[in-house]
């Protein structure tokens, strides 16, 4: 209930705050704003400005009237901040008196003359009489009118104010689609135009007006319960209404564009019609005079050839005849026999026979073609007739190119010779729906041609179109916020309401409240205490209350409690006590009982209340020492490993240590710590090192992890190592925490681990360097002895020699993998960027001598950051080992990567005879060779120097049967992707 009552109070603060702070300078720009484009526009008719008047020479004007009362209106809204209630009532009067004798006018159609009564309207404008505002304006000034009027009297009722909101929604709506259609250019687009169309500085005037009228209802302060629902109603209704009138109008306008289109289409479809036709007949009546001046000195061969050029070249043409005087063909010239001398004698039938003699058309309709036009052309000689030509033309290709834009606009032609139609692509569907229309008549050859073009309302206007639709849906949207604005500020205020009749459920969810409760005066006194309370301290139910609450507090602090209670009294506000210092209550029978006690101030019509929440602390002061027990013996574990705990606070700069990291360091337990004094015992470099690692980790989110010499407080040199990592809060580092341990004596044993390495290394390799010495001595011996006897020994000596050579060759590599198994898995060499598969293919090529082996390289090949050479080492044994032991002369090796976060798995796999099973336990042994070494050389090393390499970087090996057949290795070795 305190959460709820605080939430009350909360949107009471908020909805005040505006009314007083933010709600009047907003006003008084709104109002300022109308009023300066009145007194702009006032300025323009006296001097005559169009600029000021119109704006534009296409768009209305504002009249004198109109700028006159919107210099009233703005300036009864600017108004409202000081409370000039005569004022505004003034003003408002005088606007609804000017609006209702301009609506006089409309209605009745008559003129009360007051147009042109202040200044004489030398503008034109179709849209209205000389200097008399639009049906809509004064519409709009009436409502404006009529609710400043109201608000000077808000404070006799709220209905007014209901009114007031639903006059300025009205008003802010007509302002609204007013300015859509000026932006969209809709203005010419309604069909009640004169009663509607307003200036376009005249509709940004009333949207500022209907919004300060809206935010005056919303937010005014006169009332503490306003209901808002006759408002809403007519407001919402308007503005579905009006919104629905401007997608009309877009829809008009839509309309109207595209009869302008269909119109050009059409005209453009017939002149290409007409120019085909005369293209056709120009081109023959060409051809005839120029047979007519050669008549008789051609032959009817070359004239019928000459006539079936013209079939072949002139577009649309399938057929060429010579008719005589019956019209009967005499020859016919057609185009890849489109046209038989059947159906052309159909065709001739159906031409009327008094024909004149000159050139004319006719359109014919066959069972084979609806799209045939025939030409008749007269053929004479010395201007006597004696013959005709007969053009057939069929346009059905020429048609259907002509409508390819009409099958994608879902418009239709028809085309009509005489009284049939030559070609149609309207639909039964298309002819059934509403449709518009556009005839356009035209003689093309002495026949008469209609051209009938339109398109479907269902299909090319189907309900609101793209743009209406988003205005409508626009509207609709602004009209849900509206009308969301206005209900949460209507049960801003019921909650408001509502506190009064609270108190009851108060004291309700006071008692059901799982801790003690307490609600006092500012004299300490007790007016309720739950259940609860009653329990804690021992009190018998309804004991409690009338008492003072220093009953509550140890004897020895009540005197000191009425101080605090009285300056609490002075500065009220949400208090938690008992952060820092322990406080106890007072059992009935006296026993101390640790609490912790958080204050709530109440602000109610009897004065200030104090709502206290008490919180018995007994188990929580179990649990603290059971916790201080529990870090007793965390300490004394870390006293046994050595390992001490710290924790450094980035915010407050605070470090903190564990007993044991003082003993670590050896400092006191009193010493003051500081961050620069906790890594003050490391040397410069070292101390950089750390630094580095601190970074990287508040930065990348990354623990660290170093050995480090450290000089304690007593000068004693020590190695330890520290460990640590960042915790976060809400994305932002907050602390340090970590552990440091003592390791100098793991440290003494490490160095001597590795000076004894040093040794057996350098023992090795003076080793292999002295047994080398005597073998190359015998090796020159043996060579010598072949090179002196060639001639004299027989062919058993020579490969006695030989064989001497090649152990000792044998032994000298053996020598050298010995070397090489000694040093494997040094970790000296450093972490560089390496492409896997650039050190994959350069070790395969160094390895595939004689190019006899393929290599299939997959999986996740790129940069990586890794040590190069014990992994270039592992893979040259590997590709090295597959290569030899194979069983043919050619094959492949496959080579697959995957990589995880910290390592790669890399597999090699061959296909030579592999390794049997139960060689595969002793593969990785030193000195081990599947096939003896006379047949292949080897010392038996490799897979044992692989294996050491491994596991010294802590990876893995494995050998297993590679499928269909061959071996398979597959390995771990540590690396990280490093991207580019």
């Amino acid at each position: 209930m305190n959460l709820k009552n605080n939430s009350l109070m909360c949107i009471k603060y908020m909805n005040t705050l505006i009314t007083k702070n933010f709600l009047p300078p907003i006003l008084t720009a709104l109002g300022i704003c109308v009023a300066l484009v009145g007194l702009v526009v006032m300025a323009g008719w006296l001097v005559g400005s169009s600029l000021l008047v119109q704006i534009q020479p296409e768009f209305a004007t504002m009249k004198f009237n109109t700028a006159l009362c919107f210099l009233l209106t703005g300036l009864s809204i600017s108004a409202i901040k000081y409370h000039k209630a005569i004022f505004i009532r003034c003003c408002g009067i005088t606007i609804s008196i000017l609006a209702i004798l301009s609506l006089i006018q409309w209605i009745f159609d008559i003129n009360l003359l007051i147009d042109n009564l202040l200044i004489q309207d030398k503008f034109e404008d179709p849209t209205a009489p000389p200097g008399r505002m639009s049906f809509a304006t004064s519409l709009c000034f009436l409502l404006s009118g009529i609710a400043l009027t109201l608000l000077t009297f808000r404070h006799i009722s709220s209905y007014f104010i209901e009114i007031v909101s639903a006059f300025g929604s009205i008003i802010l709506a007509l302002g609204m689609i007013g300015l859509f259609d000026y932006a969209l250019s809709l203005y010419t687009d309604y069909g009640w135009q004169q009663f509607t169309v307003m200036a376009i500085h005249t509709t940004s005037c009333f949207l500022l007006v209907g919004i300060a009228l809206v935010l005056i209802a919303l937010f005014d302060g006169s009332h503490s319960r306003v209901s808002f629902s006759a408002g809403i109603i007519p407001a919402v209704s308007v503005l579905v209404i009006l919104c629905l009138s401007l997608s009309i109008a877009l829809e008009n306008n839509n309309t109207k564009h595209v009869k302008t289109v269909l119109k050009a289409q059409l005209n453009n479809q017939v002149e290409q019609t007409k120019s085909d036709i005369n293209f056709i007949t120009n081109a023959l009546a060409r051809g005839i005079k120029r047979w007519e001046m050669q008549l008789g000195q051609i032959s009817q061969y070359e004239w019928q050839a000459d006539a079936q050029l013209y079939v072949e070249t002139l577009p649309h043409l399938i057929s060429l005849s010579l008719l005589d005087d019956s019209f009967r063909p005499l020859w016919q010239a057609t185009k890849d026999s489109s046209l038989s001398i059947t159906e052309l004698e159909d065709i001739v039938i159906r031409i009327p026979t008094d024909t004149n003699k000159t050139p004319q058309a006719f359109g014919i309709t066959t069972p084979q073609s609806n799209n045939i036009v025939v030409l008749i052309l007269p053929f004479s000689a010395e201007g006597k007739a004696k013959h005709d030509l007969l053009a057939v033309i069929d346009f059905s290709t020429f048609f259907k190119e002509l409508t390819q834009t009409d099958v994608d606009e879902s418009t239709w032609l028809n085309i009509k010779a005489g009284p049939d139609i030559l070609f149609s692509t309207l639909t039964p569907l298309s002819a059934a729906q509403d449709a518009y229309s556009a005839t356009q008549q035209a003689v093309i050859q002495g026949l008469e041609f209609e051209f009938e073009k339109g398109f479907s309302l269902e299909s090319n206007v189907s309900g609101l179109g793209i743009l209406s639709s988003t205005v409508f849906i626009t509207g609709c949207l602004f009209i849900g916020v509206m009308f969301l604005a206005i209900y949460t500020s209507q049960k801003s205020r019921r909650l408001t309401n509502i506190i009064n009749s609270e108190k009851e459920r108060f004291r309700l969810v006071l008692e059901a409240a799982p801790g003690a409760m307490l609600l006092v005066d500012t004299q300490g006194n007790i007016e309720f205490s739950n259940t609860k309370v009653e329990l804690l301290f021992g009190y018998e139910p309804k004991s409690l209350l009338g008492e003072n609450v220093d009953i509550l507090v140890p004897s020895a602090h009540r005197g000191h409690h009425a101080q605090l209670r009285h300056s609490y009294t002075q500065n009220p506000q949400f208090r938690s006590m008992a952060k820092n210092r322990e406080l106890h209550g007072v059992h009935k029978n006296g026993q101390l009982i640790p609490v912790e006690i958080e204050l709530c101030p109440i602000h109610t019509d009897q004065g200030l209340k104090i709502l206290a929440s008490i919180f018995d602390l007994s188990e929580r002061t179990k649990q603290l020492v059971a916790l201080k027990n529990s870090k007793e013996e965390l300490d004394r574990a870390g006293r046994i490993a050595k390992i001490g705990a710290w924790e450094f606070n980035l915010n407050s700069k605070v470090v903190h240590w564990s007993t044991q990291t003082y003993k670590i360091h050896e400092v006191p337990e009193s010493e003051p710590l500081t961050f620069e004094f906790a890594t003050n015992f490391f040397s410069k470099s070292d101390l950089e090192v750390l630094n580095q690692a601190i970074e990287d980790a508040i930065l990348k989110g990354t623990e660290w992890d170093l050995e480090l010499p450290l000089t304690t407080l007593s000068g004693n040199l020590i190695w330890v190592r520290t460990q640590g990592q960042v915790e976060y809060e809400n994305g932002q580092a907050v602390r340090l925490v970590g552990a440091i341990q003592d390791i100098t004596e793991k440290h003494l044993v490490t160095l001597e681990l590795e000076r004894r390495n040093l040794e057996l290394n350098n023992f090795a390799y003076v080793a292999s360097h002295d047994l080398k010495s005597p073998l190359r001595g015998i090796d020159q011996l043996a060579t010598w002895l072949t090179d002196d006897l060639r001639d004299s020994i027989d062919h058993q000596t020579k490969e006695h020699l030989r064989l001497i050579r090649s152990r000792i060759n044998r032994m000298e590599n053996l020598l050298d993998d010995l070397l090489a198994y000694a040093r494997a898995g040094r970790k000296d060499a450093m972490t560089e960027c390496v492409n896997v598969a650039e050190l994959v293919q350069q070790t395969f090529k160094f390895c595939n001598v004689n190019d006899a082996f393929t290599l299939d390289l997959r999986g996740d090949t790129g940069d990586y950051l890794l040590v190069k050479t014990p992994l270039e080492t592992v893979l040259r044994n590997l590709i090295n080992n597959a290569i030899k032991h194979h069983d043919q002369t050619h094959g492949q090796i496959t080579i697959e990567i995957k990589a995880d976060v910290k390592h790669l798995e890399i597999t090699v796999a061959d296909d030579g005879p592999g390794i049997a099973l139960e060689h595969r336990d002793k593969a990785f042994a030193m000195f081990q060779t599947l096939q003896p070494r006379d047949k292949v050389e080897g010392s038996g090393m490799g897979l044992a120097i692989v294996k050491k390499v491994v596991e010294s970087f802590g990876g893995s090996i494995e050998l297993s049967q590679n499928q269909p057949r061959g071996a398979l290795f597959r390995f771990s070795f540590p690396a990280r992707y490093n991207p580019k």
